[in-house]
Order: structure tokens, then C-alpha cells, then sequence
């Protein structure tokens, strides 16, 4: 879009041969750019998630909180936090103890 007006929220797909991606469009701020998804992984993994994430303030590492099944992550024996809190890498991901919901939040001074 080269501009940006309300009625253009809401969901879009770019398909490329037999890839899709969506993404949610809306005047959020600050936005997060991530897609959902279910990540497997064998024994003794360390897993990585990453978000992109913009807006104005840009969010920095303060702003950015990552949580398992709705308890606030720290960096621990399962978990760091790299990238300014943009990355959480999941130690040893096949240990039961990190098996479940993971969820990023931003806020900054205009919203979450």
C-alpha cells in the first residue's frame, strides 16, 4: 500500500507456489510481525522464536515481554532472552517444562 487509511485492516495471505503466509494488518502501534505457529522439536533441542517488532517509539528491550502458558518468561535454566528481548531461545524444548503456549507482548507509551 503506498498509503494507509482504516479500511484496509484486516487479514492478508502472499501465496507463493505452495507457501502462504498471512499477516494481520492494522494501525496497531507498536506492531509485531510474527506468525502463529506450532513448533515441534526432538530431544535435547534448543528452540528459537523470534519477532519483529516497529513502531513509534520503537520498542526496546524494556517494552518487550515473552510469557509461557501466562507467566511472565525470564532468563533461567530453560530460557534466554537475546536480541533485546526480540529472541527467546528454549533450552533442552523437548523437556515437558517448556512444552506449551508462548506468547509476546509489546508495549510502549502508545499501546500494546
Amino acid at each position: 500500500f503506498s498509503t494507509y487509511s482504516s479500511s484496509l485492516d484486516g487479514q492478508y495471505t502472499c501465496q507463493s507456489d505452495n507457501t502462504s503466509r498471512s499477516v494481520y494488518i492494522t494501525n496497531a502501534n507498536p506492531a509485531v510481525f510474527t506468525s502463529k505457529s506450532e513448533i515441534r522439536v526432538g530431544l535435547i533441542t534448543n528452540t528459537v522464536i523470534d519477532v519483529l517488532v516497529d513502531g513509534n517509539p520503537i520498542p526496546t528491550a524494556n517494552d518487550i515481554e515473552w510469557f509461557f502458558n501466562g507467566s511472565i518468561v525470564s532468563d533461567n535454566e530453560y530460557y534466554q532472552l537475546n536480541n533485546g528481548n526480540k529472541q527467546l531461545r528454549i533450552i533442552n524444548a523437548s523437556s515437558d517444562n517448556v512444552t506449551g503456549v508462548y506468547q509476546c507482548k509489546v508495549t510502549t507509551s502508545t499501546g500494546n
